[in-house]
């Protein structure tokens, strides 16, 4: 049972859940991680999950690392997680979002708990875009894999103040619909990056957006009231919940 304050917007059935305590709200992401990965494992399934960068969720994903290693290994292999967007040019390379969240899962790969899809954006933008494409075609053309089934148990992401999420920026929903990942620009530094396309991120079982709310409070407003400027909003799934890490005032 998640805790926390709970606002549901029916239209679009997005729900805010904020949490004042920290360790709360690392432990609901925890708690929501595991579930869809013992829903996948009761299906039958080898679970696959979406997952941000940036520095929000890193708590979250070393106690979700923690609590595998402690599982027993699954018949059904380990968890895959996929990187869902990249910087194409970061300053060094602990910048990219791979390698946060390689260093967040260590010891569940280690353990051989997890295995991470990156991006491989050393050879250039088209060719990572390329290679993710073909990856996610063969999970959706592989055998037992029903037209239209959802290709992620869960997505986790992030929430900019503007209401980015991933790799795409206000202006740039026309342009990152259909395709299966797409070359984006940031409006700061480092601006090229690669990221799954709003379509491809929005087919999942859950969505859910791991925010601290301090910056983010008119960005929560659209993504609570579906407000479809907001590519947050587009990329979510039918239902999705964010949880928010209210500021400590």
């Amino acid at each position: 049972m998640l805790s926390g304050r709970c606002l549901v917007i029916l239209e679009r059935m997005i729900a805010l859940r904020g949490f004042d305590d920290a360790g709360a709200w690392t432990r609901a992401v925890v708690e929501d991680f595991i579930d869809a990965l013992e829903s996948a494992y009761t299906a039958g399934r080898s679970p696959l999950f979406c997952l941000a960068g940036g520095t929000t969720p890193t708590p979250a994903y070393r106690a979700i690392s923690a609590a595998l290693v402690a599982r027993p290994a699954s018949p059904h292999g380990p968890a895959r997680l996929v990187v869902g967007d990249e910087r194409s040019s970061p300053r060094s390379p602990g910048d990219r979002n791979e390698s946060m969240i390689r260093d967040a899962f260590s010891a569940a790969l280690a353990a051989g708990a997890v295995e991470i899809v990156g991006w491989s954006v050393e050879s250039g933008r088209a060719a990572a875009i390329e290679r993710m494409t073909e990856f996610v075609e063969r999970l959706r053309n592989a055998p037992g894999v029903l037209p239209g089934e959802p290709l992620f148990d869960a997505c986790y992401l992030g929430l900019g103040p503007d209401g980015h999420t991933a790799g795409i920026f206000t202006g740039q929903t026309t342009v990152a619909g259909a395709t299966v990942a797409v070359a984006c620009l940031a409006p700061s530094e480092p601006r090229e990056r690669v990221s799954l396309s709003l379509s491809t991120l929005a087919s999942t079982r859950r969505t859910r957006f791991i925010v601290r709310s301090a910056g983010k409070e008119d960005a929560l407003r659209r993504l609570a009231g579906g407000d479809r400027s907001s590519p947050a909003v587009l990329a979510a799934a039918e239902s999705a919940i964010a949880f928010v890490k209210e500021s400590d005032l």
